[in-house]
């Protein structure tokens, strides 16, 4: 873990161990309190270290549940499924993706706030690369482009039992400039365009304002010609569709779900175009990795005697949900 003799004493043992800290026990107080000491890392390196130095035996754990397992012989299963989609590329089929966007000829922009509030003009749902931009106009103080950014993942081969444990959505770099010198933050946000397969430009406001991952990415830390890891927090998580298509999109944290407004230079622009579905393949393509544990069908005949929770033959649990008077599959 390359926790060094510096940081913790020669006779201290340390308690407990999370992604981005540890705890050492340091006794009690007079009055009985126990203390405790908490080192605090500005990134998750010990759950890092950790996969990195573990990593071909999570994912011979990993293939084992996928080919064997979870097919052949679930008591056997490590419980580690991992579920990966991709946007569907054009034709689209069931999913999209692309950036809707609001633009306005130069010359004749308006405020940071009318832009942000607009209507959207323009899409690309099918674009191999683009992503997230905005733009200043040549008039002093006034702006003529913002985009925002979705991606839809088909996600219903989870299935009404899967419990999702954790997600990542990951977007790889192509391009990157910063003329306004604005410095922006990207999260990840969910969307809702009106169809599951194409975009328009009055898809643009159809975009959730609450952090699906509660850490928006500095402007700093993006990086092309590489992945962007974006871990989805619970609220993320529970907006992953056990079942159908799961929808989340990227907008810029500081300056458009923010209050902030960036800070004008004439004709100048900030974006990062990213890998999309439609180029050939999908060695590159937005994806969602979803980690999670399916639950085994258990078939039988349920009497008045079993309540909910009971184990019942076999050592599974049944699960029976009564609203009022009736019962619900």
């Amino acid at each position: 873990m390359r926790i060094r003799s510096w940081d913790i004493g020669p006779h201290e043992t340390i308690s407990s161990i999370g992604p981005n800290f540890f705890t050492v026990p340091l006794g009690f107080t007079q009055r009985g309190e126990a203390r405790f000491r908490t080192d605090f890392r500005s990134h998750a390196k010990f759950s890092k270290r950790l996969y990195y130095a573990f990593r071909p035996l999570w994912w011979a754990m990993h293939a084992w549940d996928w080919c064997i397992a979870d097919r052949w012989v679930p008591e056997l299963s490590f419980g580690f499924s991992t579920l990966t989609a991709y946007p569907d590329a054009d034709p689209e089929t069931n999913t999209v993706d692309g950036p809707t966007s609001h633009q306005l000829a130069l010359g004749s922009g308006a405020s940071w706030a009318t832009v942000k509030a607009g209507a959207g003009t323009n899409a690309s749902p099918s674009s191999t690369v683009n992503g997230f931009w905005m733009a200043s106009d040549n008039v002093s103080n006034q702006w003529r482009e913002l985009s925002r950014v979705a991606f839809l993942f088909d996600t219903s081969k989870l299935t009404a039992g899967a419990v999702k444990s954790s997600a990542i959505l990951s977007l790889y770099g192509h391009e990157i400039y910063d003329d306004l010198g604005s410095a922006p933050s990207l999260d990840i946000y969910t969307s809702s365009p009106a169809s599951n397969t194409d975009l328009v430009g009055t898809d643009f406001p159809l975009f959730g304002t609450t952090s699906q991952t509660g850490s928006p990415k500095a402007w700093a830390s993006l990086v092309i010609n590489d992945w962007n890891n974006w871990v989805l927090n619970g609220t993320g998580i529970a907006n992953i569709s056990n079942t159908s298509i799961s929808k989340f999109g990227i907008r810029d944290a500081t300056y458009d779900v923010g209050s902030s407004t960036p800070t004008w230079s004439s004709n100048a622009f900030t974006s990062i175009d990213f890998r999309l579905a439609d180029q050939t393949g999908t060695a590159n393509d937005p994806k969602l990795v979803v980690t999670y544990t399916s639950l085994a069908a258990v078939t039988g005949t349920a009497t008045e005697s079993i309540t909910e929770a009971d184990i019942v033959t076999g050592s599974k649990t049944i699960i029976i949900t009564i609203d009022g008077d009736t019962f619900i599959a």
